[in-house]
């Protein structure tokens, strides 16, 4: 994603910042801007020292909690920007800045530093997924979108499943560097343009039950005993009022309502083993089913074409023009889309 900010509606200047997962460096696409690098933690310095490479202005920051930052300024027209502390709280560059400013927390000393140093100028500005399976074995690999500094590796953070799978290539990119994330542990970094992940034990027995490994879906003759009479109240149900009451509300209770008869169909067929009893129960389903294949519900689903899935109708405009993005829980914001 690309958070652009403008001075006013309108203007020709601009600041992008390209947004991913994972990316080494907070990295800002200046238009005619005057740069300002600022710090509520405040400045201790803030100094100028040298480039890295051809065309890379490189800035050391330590702030007043003792953390030590990295910033890099990469100018189209290849001029120093002459950053420098206007105040404990704000380094500015030239006006009518184009260019791109990088930022990085370095509290790996020198190795991180020549490390960093390898990757600035460089950034991504998108990412795809490919992936396949034969048998049992998976692979699946990102790519990114390198802008830039085209010559000079991505600095990439990985999470931990990501690292436990890395295929021998990618693993031979992996650093000591780690930095905590806020909620999915410790993250390295890894060196490269793209990923491999290989997974050689995909569970391929799945069937249609809540899946475990090892488990053991058999009932005793005694539960057997007392799920008939119940089973065969419930199968006997009307589905279809069940159903269409659901969907009427929305896909949310849709979803629920059938998932509730699906569940009474494959208890009574596979748990109890009583097809010729779960058999009415199967034929209901499938005519309730066919309500959602034919997209005949009051309101029916559609393809988003922004974010690329399926959701409600219900949150759209009416024929009155008014639109509820709350409708049907925010079905159409992809909340509890699951169901």
């Amino acid at each position: 994603m690309n958070v652009n900010l403008h001075p006013h509606q309108g203007s020709a200047s601009k600041l992008a910042f390209p947004l991913l997962q994972g990316m080494g460096f907070v990295t800002g696409r200046y238009t005619n801007l005057q740069p300002a690098i600022q710090s509520s933690v405040f400045f201790r310095a803030f100094n100028p020292v040298g480039s890295p490479k051809p065309g890379v202005f490189k800035y050391q920051a330590t702030l007043e909690d003792n953390k030590s930052w990295l910033v890099y300024v990469t100018p189209d027209n290849k001029a120093d920007p002459k950053l420098q502390l206007v105040s404990n709280t704000t380094a500015r560059g030239s006006p009518n800045f184009t260019g791109t400013i990088q930022v990085a927390k370095n509290p790996f000393g020198a190795p991180g530093e020549q490390m960093y140093d390898g990757g600035a100028g460089a950034y991504p500005t998108d990412a795809r997924i490919t992936g396949l399976t034969t048998g049992t074995n998976g692979q699946y690999t990102l790519h990114w979108t390198k802008t830039g500094h085209t010559s000079s590796k991505l600095v990439m953070f990985a999470l931990p499943h990501h690292v436990d799978s890395f295929d021998p290539p990618t693993r031979n990119n992996v650093t000591t560097f780690q930095l905590a994330t806020t909620t999915k542990g410790n993250a390295l970094v890894v060196l490269g343009d793209s990923w491999t992940m290989v997974e050689p034990n995909l569970p391929v027995d799945m069937g249609f039950a809540p899946w475990a490994p090892g488990t053991v879906f058999t009932l005793s003759d005694t539960a057997k005993v007392a799920m008939r009479g119940v089973s065969a109240s419930e199968v006997s149900e009307n589905f279809e009022t069940q159903v269409q009451s659901g969907l009427n509300g929305g896909m949310y209770f849709g979803g629920k309502a059938i998932c509730k008869c699906a569940r009474t169909v494959y208890t009574v067929h596979e748990l109890l083993g009583n097809p010729s009893l779960a058999a009415p129960g199967l034929a209901k389903l499938k005519s309730c089913f066919s309500r959602i294949i034919d997209n005949s519900q009051l309101h029916p689903l559609a393809y988003d074409a922004v974010w690329k899935g399926i959701v409600s109708t219900a949150g759209y405009p009416n024929d009155a023009g008014i639109s509820d993005l709350n409708a049907d829980f925010g079905n159409v914001a992809y909340n509890d889309h699951h169901l």
